[in-house]
């Protein structure tokens, strides 16, 4: 009797997997490649972040001149919180700023402080600690500027967020 009952079973409807769910566009292959590069692109920053404070503390207590093991944790965890304070303002800044504007400004500033590292961070202490923080700033902006990308040119709903979230 319970086969005879038995409802078959659903099968899985593949256009819930489809990227043209996230197109804004005609070519969901172009979609999918987008959210592909969208996802190494936010990899890559979530890399370079704790490399950048990785660098700094190594930098910081292993120069000419170094400052203690505190004090570079402390420089460190200022980078940290100017980082986060800025991917939060950001999201802010990408409602009213076009993304170009972001992100020729965040190449600017990243230009400016990686060069004043190169010339101050050597020798004076106090440089390092503000450009470290001024590093902090260029690249806490990057994450809000590339969901600001992606809203230009992809429909953010929840298959491109689950896939942007699960390669992050």
């Amino acid at each position: 009797d319970y086969v005879k009952h038995r409802k078959p079973q659903q099968k899985l409807d593949i256009k819930m997997c489809s990227p043209m769910l996230c197109s804004k566009h005609s070519s969901s292959m172009l979609t999918l490649i987008q959210i592909i590069l969208l996802a190494l692109y936010l990899a890559n920053i979530l890399g370079a972040d704790m490399a950048f404070a990785g660098y700094f503390y190594s930098f910081a207590v292993e120069k000419d001149n170094p400052i203690s093991e505190d004090e570079a944790s402390n420089m460190v965890t200022a980078f940290s919180s100017t980082y986060t304070a800025t991917r939060g303002i950001g999201v802010f800044i990408a409602k009213y700023a076009s993304t170009h504007m972001m992100l020729t400004g965040e190449t600017i500033l990243f230009i400016l402080t990686a060069g004043s590292l190169v010339i101050w961070g050597f020798d004076y202490n106090v440089a390092l600690w503000i450009l470290s923080c001024s590093m902090g700033v260029a690249s806490g902006l990057l994450f809000p500027c590339g969901f600001a990308w992606a809203n230009e040119h992809i429909a953010m709903n929840g298959m491109a967020m689950m896939a942007i979230g699960i390669a992050t």
